[in-house]
């Protein structure tokens, strides 16, 4: 008969820290290309899912989701000719919910 000896075995205690990496402000730049055409472009947000990009409608009074999309460019025609704004934002999808994160500059491009 083998007798058992029992032994305690404790593990260190750990705490786990969960620490929330805000995602950059992206810089939009741009430009006219020609009649009613715009071409836009920002430096990769790190970290990022997607971007949303925004372009002022004035008949709406305010800014409207155009695009979203993984590439850090777009191009658009736009119907008015004048000044067109726009920006965006990154978001990232954690547990299945967006965090997003600031919005970039305004950028503005007279549109011939």
């Amino acid at each position: 008969f083998t007798e058992a000896k029992e032994t305690a075995d404790y593990k260190k205690a750990t705490k786990t820290i969960t620490v929330k990496v805000g995602l950059k402000k992206p810089t939009l730049s741009g430009k006219a290309l020609g009649s009613k055409k715009v071409s836009l472009s920002w430096i990769k947000v790190p970290g990022r899912t997607k971007y949303q990009f925004y372009y002022y409608q004035p008949s709406k009074g305010k800014y409207v989701l155009a695009s979203t999309r993984t590439t850090n460019s777009i191009r658009m025609k736009i119907d008015k000719k004048g000044y067109a704004k726009f920006k965006l934002r990154a978001y990232r999808t954690v547990s299945g919910k967006k965090v997003y994160g600031p919005y970039s500059n305004v950028k503005k491009i007279k549109v011939k």
